[in-house]
């Protein structure tokens, strides 16, 4: 019996066509081998944040964010688009068999984070059974993976990918000023007095002060 696969997204916009139709999941990326469709925006079913054999896995952590994914089945490549609020997840592909290669990148955080780190976790298991799971950290916001059933090797595997966003960094205002007497030499009275910002763009200043000099 051959195996079956299925790609879990569903087209929630066309773009660069003059008229859709309804399109369901074994429609994308149909007879276009070796070509990649349009990036559209999609919809995904939700995940559970844990790593599975068959499964590719997106989760967002830290703050809102827009990913662009590529879905490689055996040359016949679909490009995408979807976006996950904090603490969300979704299954960006779900096959069976030989399985799909899959990209997928952060492009976009929300107003005030920026992309920090992706942490990915891996597993393998003979048959899809006793998975064994491995995670690593990384500072590139692009995952790639597979997600495949026994078919060919034997071997089942997925991917989790954790997408951690920071807090943009705030420039610090304010200053502080000082000064006053407190040196006398030969009866000459020296005053001095200082501007520093915490801001280094802003002028830092020391001014050192005796009669007749400034």
């Amino acid at each position: 019996m051959p195996s079956i696969r299925q790609l879990l997204f569903l087209p929630a916009t066309c773009l660069g066509l003059a008229a859709c139709q309804e399109t369901g999941p074994s429609d994308l990326g149909r007879n276009q081998p070796n070509s990649p469709t349009a990036t559209v925006a999609v919809t995904l079913p939700p995940g559970n944040g844990v790593a599975e054999v068959e499964e590719f896995e997106v989760c967002k952590h830290g703050s809102s964010a827009t990913f662009d994914f590529a879905i490689d089945d055996n040359g016949t490549v679909t490009q995408g688009s979807f976006s996950l609020n904090d603490g969300e997840c979704v299954i960006v592909a779900s096959a069976g068999g030989t399985g799909v290669a899959v990209t997928v990148t952060e492009t976009s955080a929300s107003s005030g984070f920026h992309f920090d780190s992706a942490v990915v976790t891996t597993v393998t298991a003979p048959n899809c059974l006793n998975p064994v799971s491995s995670s690593s950290s990384q500072a590139s916001p692009t995952v790639s993976g597979t997600a495949s059933g026994s078919a060919g090797d034997g071997i089942c595997d997925g991917t989790l990918a954790e997408f951690f966003n920071a807090a943009d960094t705030q420039a610090a205002s304010g200053r502080m000023t000082g000064g006053g007497r407190q040196i006398t030499i030969g009866g000459l009275k020296i005053t001095r007095g200082f501007t520093i910002h915490c801001d280094i763009l802003l002028s830092n200043n020391l001014e050192i002060n005796w009669p007749g000099h400034k």
